[in-house]
């Protein structure tokens, strides 16, 4: 039993310098990071309470220009990425490929767009109680990107990737082994639970504060949480499908191996938002991620770990809030 663990965890670890012989450079991995560091002390130190992603909300004002603004902030990290590595590898024909301007502006579109999704609010808003208002927010808002993110990809999919891919962006389990990911999940606990002490991560999470539901009565507390972790898991399925899925899979008609590291720095710019260790991690935990994704051809591993992970970050602050209480 233990020894057919491992042997997946070495099949997965076998992936990564396979993945070296076609990518690594060692100035392409400097000039990444360097970028990606400087990136993230703008958003946390210099720029302080006002991060980066949040002044491309324009919060209160310029709604109708929320996708070009965060096309913008998306763009940044994808060509500043795919730039470098062009440029250390000398793969300049990149920018020449159709191929590759099709898919870049198509998921830098997606990801804006859910971005500023709010059209669900109509179902929720005439609601008189403001507890149930807001878990109406935060229900919806999760799912939200059924429609923002899955119904745009599923139609590229037909439309380009029918005949070229075996699956939906790697959406399957045919060939799928959950041995290395729970090895993964095992690895990944005491990091989350020591990450549970720090201001930043108890202030974001859990992601739904009891203090704003409180005063719910129209069903119990604890089936909101129920109901509310359950579609905040399931948002992940979301997550990988874009960035491992599309990102990293379908990408690579486009980008070859430069798409793991494009993905990586798109998807630290997407955490900006949470704690800053998330942010940091976001880098080496996507980029893990994206090389076992794009080696297996599936991202039903990334799911898994994603959907653990963040259930046990909400869980460990429960915790946390029950030790302060």
């Amino acid at each position: 039993m233990l020894e057919k663990y491992k042997k997946s965890f070495r099949k997965i670890l076998s992936y990564f310098p396979e993945h070296w012989r076609e990518e690594f450079n060692i100035g392409y991995y400097i000039s990444m990071l360097v970028f990606l560091g400087v990136s993230v002390y703008l958003n946390y130190f210099l720029l302080e309470r006002y991060t980066i992603e949040r002044w491309m909300q324009i919060q209160g004002y310029g709604k109708e220009i929320c996708i070009l603004y965060y096309m913008i902030f998306y763009g940044i990290p994808f060509y500043v990425g795919v730039g470098l590595y062009a440029f250390f590898h000398k793969k300049w024909e990149i920018f020449s490929n159709s191929e590759f301007w099709i898919r870049s502006l198509f998921i830098l579109l997606v990801l804006s767009f859910d971005a500023c999704f709010y059209y669900y609010k109509f179902i929720y808003e005439g609601w008189e109680s403001p507890s149930m208002r807001r878990l109406g927010f935060k229900v919806f808002g999760n799912m939200s990107s059924i429609v923002a993110v899955f119904i745009p990809l599923l139609i590229f999919f037909l439309i380009y990737d029918r005949k070229k891919l075996s699956s939906f962006y790697g959406l399957t389990f045919k060939g799928f082994d959950y041995r290395p990911y729970v090895i993964l999940m095992l690895l990944m606990v005491p990091l989350v639970i020591a990450a549970s002490f720090e201001t930043g991560f108890k202030n974001y999470y859990p992601t739904l504060k009891y203090h704003r539901i409180k005063g719910l009565t129209e069903i119990p507390i604890w089936l909101a949480y129920v109901v509310y972790e359950i579609v905040y898991a399931l948002d992940f399925i979301w997550t990988e499908v874009i960035f491992r899925g599309f990102m990293v899979i379908g990408m690579r008609y486009a980008l070859g191996a430069a798409s793991v590291g494009t993905m990586s720095a798109v998807y630290c710019y997407r955490h900006f938002a949470k704690p800053m260790g998330e942010s940091i991690s976001s880098i080496f935990g996507g980029y893990i991620l994206g090389v076992i994704s794009r080696k297996s051809n599936n991202v039903m591993g990334g799911v898994f770990v994603h959907m653990g992970i963040a259930l046990l970050m909400e869980l460990s602050a429960f915790f946390q809030w029950f030790l302060s209480s």
